[in-house]
């Protein structure tokens, strides 16, 4: 009986000093972030990979959430005829908005996201202002960017 005790009591020990342990580790980490990150107005933009969807950026988005150093605040979707349906709404009071971008033909290929990505940014330049943008892509959604970029190099600013 004393030993089912005194195992129950390490047992119970362990776990609330893990509990313990984590808590003083997610603050030290707020502290980190809140001390060294930068805000700024300049949204970032994630674009998923072959496949893909709205679950394939979503750890990222959350984790960004949980340490409030950024803010999902729009949701572009591309409709296999190219055509857009924009949820949310972005302002230049924002601290590191999120843009998620999801292609309902997710398996179009790179060239087709990166005529895709030239309309998006055309309409975040021309209704929401958007002129500077960080670019994110997983697996095929990097090389979508990377076609993008090839594509306005030779321009001063995203097309309009």
């Amino acid at each position: 009986m004393k030993s089912k005790k005194l195992l129950l009591a390490v047992i119970v020990t362990l776990v609330v000093g893990l509990l313990i342990g984590v808590r003083v580790a997610q603050v030290a980490q707020q502290r980190y972030v809140k001390r060294h990150y930068q805000f700024s107005s300049t949204p970032t933009i994630f674009v998923h990979g072959w496949t893909g969807g709205k679950a394939s950026e979503q750890l990222m988005v959350d984790s960004a959430e949980d340490l409030h150093v950024a803010k999902h605040k729009m949701t572009i979707r591309v409709r296999a005829d190219g055509t857009l349906k924009i949820k949310g709404h972005l302002n230049h009071r924002q601290k590191n908005p999120i843009i998620e971008v999801i292609f309902n033909n997710n398996r179009a290929g790179e060239l087709q996201d990166a005529a895709w990505l030239k309309t998006i940014m055309h309409r975040l330049k021309t209704e929401y202002g958007v002129t500077h943008y960080n670019a994110v892509g997983h697996s095929m959604g990097a090389y979508a960017w990377t076609y993008y970029n090839m594509d306005v190099s030779n321009q001063k600013a995203i097309q309009s």
